[in-house]
């Protein structure tokens, strides 16, 4: 099982269903920025080159999403000849480097180390060809231009350990229900033919004695077995995964077994759809130990609080057993829980923080922009905790977190821009890529926030936007507003669909081991059963064999008698 699911686990699995709209989002946002670059003082043949390069790209996307390869080849061709060209019309090549940004995110995607060399390869071929081509018109080279083209990379790879974490997580549940409902399936299996051959067993350890002979021990090698048949049925060690209504079913009868006072015995009724929460085998051996220490009696009702009916074992589960909680630890080092989208938008936002102190943008102060990225970090950190802590219930105040980083950034920046116009002539618009983090959350999230976190996910995505115009110094024209949000508006289409894509290639993986689990859960139903009819069956050939060997000695209506059992139980047994 192990390798069928490893191999489901291939990277970029669920990134290459997207693929053609991820391109085309990041193609068109460099585009805009060409655009934007060149401004109304455009040639007639560059605007056409534009154009033609805007449908190639619509074209190309539709092409990759169809496909499962790289195309590397083609494509280095195609970014260097355009990078080079666009990088001799304008004046600083930074927007003609943006056209490789895809082809990066992609590298940083498959995590292939084959295509990520030649992908660097050929990324340094082209930024040596521009170069070069920029000297002969005396402009700088523009090397500087392609350090976004990391922040490509390591945002494919972010991307890719999403993927990758969420994939393994549902594999891990997976086997975790697949385990526990092979438990259930064994103790369906021992209760299919427990009413038979419990009356075998009650019938054989009734016969047992008679077939001692005066002053000698007992040496019926099943004895024990057989006196604590129900016992060992209650305390089946359980060596994987179960279910919770299976370790309470399980302490239930060996409570009540060990107490003959009726009065004693306990009935625990379960909470509908609360049995089926999954345990891992730690966790079922603390419950078992809790409900011994809790010396119950009677009826008593037990139920599992909202936030561990999630079915992960990597996180407490709260439970009411009558009057009191119980707090089921979580397993420690399990591999249940995602990556979630909102560390992974905070880390990219504090890249983005850091670049508005390059040198080559020199936007903010250093020690500002260091003071955004490293509370974005601790975000990123803070996110992450919350999930693992509360799963998807983490959101929405992950969201809220979000709104309100994006409210100090913008503000932070707006207000303390070092030159109102960037170095390709139009003014900064600075809160463009702070909205970015909550706007990509908002689309994200959507399926997890009620309608009015959705409403509050809009609302303050737009807030922020607007609370940026507001406070500029400079007022940025519409095409500078255009073309800065062109970015984030690509980032918030790279990540709108990866919840669903995710979700899709999820379901795939189940449905792809559907018919093994299903053969597994079977062999155990069997197993279960063939457990307790070999246990009376082999109990009654030594019974058969001793009965025989004794025969003789025996008074006749002894004889009879123990005739009439063994025949009994045969009977009994081929009925099994």
């Amino acid at each position: 099982m192990g390798r069928a699911i490893d191999d489901e686990l291939t990277p970029g699995r669920t990134f290459l269903s997207r693929r053609g709209t991820v391109y085309v989002a990041y193609r068109l946002a460099a585009r805009a920025t060409i655009a934007g670059t060149l401004g109304t003082g455009a040639t007639r043949r560059q605007r056409a080159l534009l154009a033609a390069g805007t449908a190639a790209d619509v074209v190309a996307g539709w092409v990759l999403g169809r496909r499962p390869g790289t195309g590397l080849r083609t494509r280095l061709v195609a970014d260097a000849l355009e990078t080079t060209y666009w990088g001799r019309q304008l004046e600083h090549a930074d927007a003609a480097a943006l056209l490789g940004m895809p082809l990066m995110f992609e590298a940083g995607l498959r995590m292939d180390p084959e295509n990520f060399a030649a992908t660097t390869a050929g990324v340094a071929g082209i930024a040596a060809a521009l170069a070069a081509s920029r000297r002969t018109r005396g402009r700088p080279s523009g090397l500087a231009a392609f350090r976004h083209h990391s922040f490509g990379v390591i945002s494919g790879v972010l991307h890719t350990l999403y993927e990758r974490s969420r994939l393994s997580a549902a594999v891990s549940l997976h086997r975790a229900e697949v385990a526990a409902r092979c438990q259930q399936a064994r103790l369906a299996g021992q209760n299919a033919v427990a009413m038979g051959a419990d009356s075998i067993v009650d019938l054989l350890s009734r016969t047992a004695p008679l077939l001692r002979r005066p002053g000698a021990e007992s040496a019926d090698p099943f004895a024990r077995q057989l006196a604590e048949w129900k016992r060992s049925l209650a305390d089946e060690t359980t060596a994987s995964a179960t279910y919770l209504g299976v370790v309470v079913a399980r302490w239930q009868r060996r409570t009540n077994d060990a107490h003959p006072d009726l009065a004693a015995d306990v009935v625990i009724d379960v909470e509908p759809g609360d049995g089926t929460v999954v345990l891992s085998v730690g966790q079922a051996g603390h419950l078992v130990r809790a409900l011994d220490a809790l010396d119950l009696r009677g009826r008593v009702r037990l139920s599992v609080e909202p936030d561990g009916r999630d079915g992960r074992p990597d996180r407490p589960v709260n439970l009411q057993i009558g009057d009191r909680r119980v707090t089921i630890p979580p397993e420690p080092g399990g591999r249940f829980g995602p990556i979630d989208l909102g560390p992974i938008a905070f880390i990219i936002s504090s890249l983005w923080a850091l670049d508005r102190a390059s040198p080559r943008s020199v936007m903010i102060r250093k020690d500002l922009a260091a003071g955004l990225s490293a509370s974005n970090v601790a975000f990123a950190a803070w996110s992450h905790r919350e999930i693992v802590r509360h799963g998807a219930r983490a959101r929405p105040s992950i969201l809220a977190a979000s709104v309100a980083m994006a409210v100090v950034d913008a503000v932070v920046v707006t207000r303390s821009v070092r030159q109102p116009v960037n170095p390709d002539g139009w003014s900064f618009f600075a809160a463009s890529t702070s909205v970015a983090t909550p706007a990509a959350l908002t689309s994200h999230y959507w399926r997890d926030l009620t309608p009015r976190q959705r409403l509050a996910g809009i609302v303050g995505s737009a807030g922020v936007l607007a609370l940026g115009l507001a406070i500029e110094r400079s007022r940025p024209g519409l095409r500078s507003i255009v073309v800065e949000l062109a970015w984030p508006l690509a980032f918030v289409v790279s990540v709108g669909s990866l919840e669903q894509a995710t979700a899709r290639v999820e379901g795939e993986v189940a449905r792809s081991l559907e018919a093994e689990d299903e053969e597994r859960i079977a062999t155990a139903f069997d197993e279960g059963r063939a457990a307790v009819i070999d246990l009376a069956a082999r109990h009654y050939q030594w019974v058969r064999s001793t009965f025989d060997g004794v025969r003789d000695e025996l008074d006749p209506r002894t004889r009879t008698e123990l005739e009439r059992r063994v025949t009994e139980v045969a009977a009994r047994l081929e009925a099994l």
